[in-house]
């Protein structure tokens, strides 16, 4: 088990009270989360539209229009690094860990898109199990979005085309003290 990052565990009382039930509504209605081809082609740009504000946009200045849930695209990418190539452990991918910090990982990155968006009502999500019972994946529609399947080659097999195309991947110094094997994030 990783050593936790985040100082020493609370010492919890051997019994808690259960939290009283509330008979109001809820703060915040429930998100629901769509397969993203079953979004109309609207929803679906005001989504891409969103994360090209979050790729564009710093996490300070996107906090400044959109407020503090805004974060940036690639300081989020820098956040997922930190936490995945620590020295000392891998704590987004390593144990029980697993689920709870990719849920948490994805409801920072839904609201940074709702704080851009809030039209867009829930992060959609890709169902590529869609793409991997097809006979030939790289046919499918997904790749007019997020850009050709293959790359090209001759950049370094860059994502030249789709809503994504053309995106700069930050050296990881720019960001971070670690990086992946190629210096980036």
């Amino acid at each position: 088990m990783c050593p936790s990052t985040f100082g020493p565990e609370p010492k919890l009382p051997k019994l808690m009270a259960p939290a009283p039930l509330r008979a109001t509504e809820p703060k915040h209605p429930r998100r629901v989360r769509k397969e993203l081809r079953s979004l109309s082609v609207q929803q679906r740009d005001r989504v891409f539209n969103a994360m090209n504000v979050m790729k564009n946009m710093s996490t300070l200045q996107g906090q400044v229009s959109f407020g503090r849930r805004y974060v940036s695209y690639d300081d989020l990418v820098a956040q997922h690094l930190q936490a995945a190539a620590a020295r000392h452990c891998d704590e987004a991918h390593l144990g029980q860990g697993f689920a709870t910090y990719h849920r948490a990982f994805t409801l920072r990155f839904e609201e940074s898109l709702l704080a851009v968006d809030p039209s867009i009502g829930a992060l959609p999500y890709w169902d590529y199990n869609i793409e991997a019972r097809s006979k030939d994946p790289r046919q499918s529609e997904i790749w007019e979005w997020f850009g050709s399947s293959e790359g090209d080659p001759a950049q370094g097999n860059a994502v030249k085309d789709g809503r994504f195309g053309h995106w700069r991947v930050a050296a990881a110094k720019e960001i971070s003290n670690l990086s992946n094997s190629f210096g980036l994030l």
